[in-house]
């Protein structure tokens, strides 16, 4: 029976670790072969060893155990260098993990597992039964019928605008600024900081806490959103943007991030982004993008494509239907 107060992430169930593992069989099923899945880790991390097969990445291999494991991160562009085909693992719309009757214990039953990069983009495949109608009908069986859509998660949705001259900074963490992007994670805030405050903003620092902290009282991203007047988000590598616009927060966004999608015409083609690069925000004085509710709404359906309940992960469902 498919509930709700089922823990699916338990570690047992999957039998993964950070890193990449090789799709063996073309079952689809994402947990260790030993468990009965399709899923074998990849040796040493070497990609040489991968043979024409695709292969999921578990979130990012430095949070390892093992410190041998932990140094051996592979940059997404050596996938695409290697042509080979591949699907990033990593936490969903937050929202699917946020505690409610859809998940009253807050377990991380549901995952996003993306083709070809570590967030949707308009370049990113979409699969023959691929459809947010997945979620719709899971969230309705999950909670006997009280939530019918997916909006009905999200909390609160408001036009997106600017409301005030204070910068909220939202830093992803060092490690990510690090390996994937070359930077330093305390000189990026300092040097936006410094250039935020030489327009004559505001700025304000919410360094990520921790999941069961954002669990306690007001501590989702959103809540602060909602209960206080910003003039944007400012961002790298992370679910924030959508997270911001849906709350009615512009947002500005360095690297990949869960907002690439861009806005979209009555045809369904992509117009033009609905975040404001850095770049942009400091070269027209803090001018920032404010996409029409549709256009978020309509992002975050594309994103939910690649959401899936961790049941059908580990049973190969997702990709077969």
């Amino acid at each position: 029976m498919f509930t709700a107060d089922h823990n699916w992430a338990r570690k047992e169930l999957h039998g993964l670790h950070w890193g990449i593992s090789v799709i063996l069989d073309d079952r689809y099923e994402i947990r260790l072969r030993q468990l009965g899945g399709s899923c074998e880790r990849l040796q040493d991390q070497n990609l040489d060893l991968v043979h024409n097969r695709p292969i999921v990445v578990f979130g990012n291999v430095w949070c390892h155990k093992d410190p041998v494991e932990a140094q051996r991160f592979r940059h997404p562009r050596e996938y695409t260098a290697r042509n080979i085909r591949w699907f990033y693992f990593d936490n969903p719309v937050p929202h699917l993990l946020y505690k409610g009757a859809w998940n009253p214990a807050g377990y991380k039953n549901f995952v996003r597992l993306v083709e070809g990069d570590t967030m949707r983009t308009p370049r990113t495949p979409i699969r023959p039964g691929q459809s947010v109608h997945r979620i719709n009908h899971q969230l309705r069986e999950l909670t006997q019928g009280k939530i019918q859509h997916w909006s009905d998660i999200m909390g609160p949705s408001r036009p997106v605008m600017p409301r005030s001259k204070t910068v909220l900074l939202c830093p992803s963490g060092g490690v990510v600024f690090e390996k994937y992007y070359n930077l330093n994670k305390t000189n990026w805030i300092m040097e936006v900081t410094q250039r935020c405050k030489q327009m004559g903003l505001e700025v304000e620092l919410r360094d990520k806490p921790g999941r069961n902290q954002r669990e306690i009282g007001d501590n989702r991203l959103y809540q602060r959103l909602m209960q206080k007047n910003y003039m944007c988000t400012i961002s790298n590598h992370s679910m924030v943007p959508i997270e911001s616009l849906w709350a009615g927060v512009p947002a500005v966004a360095v690297g990949a991030h869960a907002a690439q999608g861009g806005g979209f015409n009555s045809q369904g083609q992509m117009t033009e982004s609905m975040t404001t690069t850095l770049e942009e925000f400091y070269q027209d004085g803090g001018a920032v993008r404010c996409p029409d509710q549709s256009q978020v709404a309509h992002w975050v359906q594309q994103l939910l494509l690649d959401c899936y309940h961790k049941r059908d992960i580990y049973s190969g469902a997702w990709y077969r239907t």
